[in-house]
């Protein structure tokens, strides 16, 4: 019985030593770095426009801008983020892609699709 206890305890150092060699070496890979985006809107009352598509990846650092002829709220879905603009004044947000998906940018006063943002696994 006691031999058993002995082999196992052997068996399982060895296994754990095996495991500590053989491990993955995640420090020495790389990824591409992240990079900024910046888009921007000029908002027309009168004229719509076909929804464009950001891409970016994850980790990418991304600013928003817009200008308008007159009051306009912005608001990327999921992300929750508005964008208020006050008549003829740029206006802008930025943040951090963080969640993989697509996600609508939204103008609520026109009811419009501006654009939506795809954001990718980094590869």
């Amino acid at each position: 019985m006691r031999a058993a206890g002995l082999l196992i305890s052997i068996a399982a150092l060895v296994l754990a030593g095996l495991w500590w060699v053989m491990k993955p070496n995640t420090a020495g890979q790389s990824q591409a770095p992240a990079a900024q985006h910046t888009f921007h809107f000029q908002l027309h009352p009168a004229q719509a426009e076909a929804p464009r598509t950001l891409s970016v990846y994850l980790g990418d650092q991304v600013a928003l801008s817009a200008q308008s002829p007159a009051m306009a709220h912005l608001h990327l879905h999921d992300y929750d983020l508005h964008l208020y603009l006050a008549p003829d004044y740029p206006s802008q947000v930025h943040f951090q892609a963080k969640t993989v998906g697509r996600f609508e940018l939204e103008w609520h006063e026109a009811g419009q699709r501006l654009a939506t943002l795809e954001v990718y696994p980094r590869p």
